[in-house]
């Protein structure tokens, strides 16, 4: 390898972590140690729509306590309470999104103070996953995948068959751009749900290691991850149910790429 060449050789999606998506020390909404009680904290949080209220003293301070909701959206004296940071509601702000989705659903919670070199720097929630960083990053992997995909039926399948799978308004513009001398591949006109449509009934499973039809079919689901990200105006999250649906279908996502990748390479 030539001096640099590892720089033309990069592969992977756009990089999202826990700080890009969250919000800084410098930026947060908080009370000083001085003024914090619950009658001043549940109009703050209610007025701005806080979960999670950090009493901070200034950068120069440790932070120890927080106000938070033990429901989400919800603040009233018996939902608000003060509590104690530990170990357990900390994160590395590098914490990638993936990762960061992972530990909302399985330790059950909402939010985490994120750290960068032992201090508290900032602050992360479940409706942060809500940002156009989230949705550009996984718009980058379900692209990864309907790419992967297309190669995979185009390396196994005849132009024939793709093209009698083709929905009505894909094979008119597909005549249409042949009758203006573009010669495409047919393969370009199918939908994610026509790819893996393809991908199960021609058994194109088989390849990729899945054992079971039904196991691929699972991933019938991606469908609407996708119509999630690419109408971004419509929230990701907006209760814990959500956030584990999400969390379901990357899991989904996570393992066709992975089992993609491996038969197809870097590339």
């Amino acid at each position: 390898m030539t001096p640099g060449d590892s720089l033309f050789l990069r592969t992977g999606t756009i990089d999202v972590d826990a700080a890009v998506i969250g919000v800084s020390r410098a930026r947060w909404g908080h009370l000083n140690s001085e003024e914090a009680s619950i009658e001043k904290a549940i109009p703050l949080m209610e007025a701005n729509r806080f979960d999670v209220l950090p009493i901070d003293n200034g950068s120069d301070d440790p932070i120890y306590e927080y106000f938070h909701t033990q429901h989400w959206g919800k603040w009233t004296n018996e939902t608000v309470v003060r509590s104690q940071i530990t170990f357990r509601d900390v994160l590395p702000a590098q914490t990638s999104v993936l990762n960061l989705i992972e530990k909302f659903v399985m330790c059950d919670r909402l939010f985490f103070f994120l750290t960068y070199e032992h201090r508290i720097v900032g602050l992360v929630s479940a409706a942060n996953l809500n940002s156009r960083q989230v949705n550009f990053y996984l718009f980058a992997l379900l692209c990864e995948l309907e790419t992967r995909l297309s190669r995979l039926i185009k390396h196994h399948l005849d132009k024939t068959l793709i093209l009698a799978c083709l929905k009505e308004k894909a094979q008119e513009d597909y005549q249409k751009d042949c009758e203006k001398g573009f010669e495409n591949d047919a393969v370009q006109y199918l939908y994610l749900s026509s790819l893996l449509t393809l991908v199960h009934n021609q058994n194109l499973y088989k390849i990729l290691g899945y054992s079971r039809k039904k196991q691929f079919k699972d991933m019938n689901s991606l469908n609407e991850l996708r119509n999630q990200v690419m109408h971004p105006v419509r929230s990701l999250i907006h209760d814990k149910s959500s956030l584990s649906k999400l969390w379901e279908r990357i899991e989904k996502l996570q393992d066709v790429l992975f089992r993609l990748r491996q038969v197809q390479g870097i590339n």
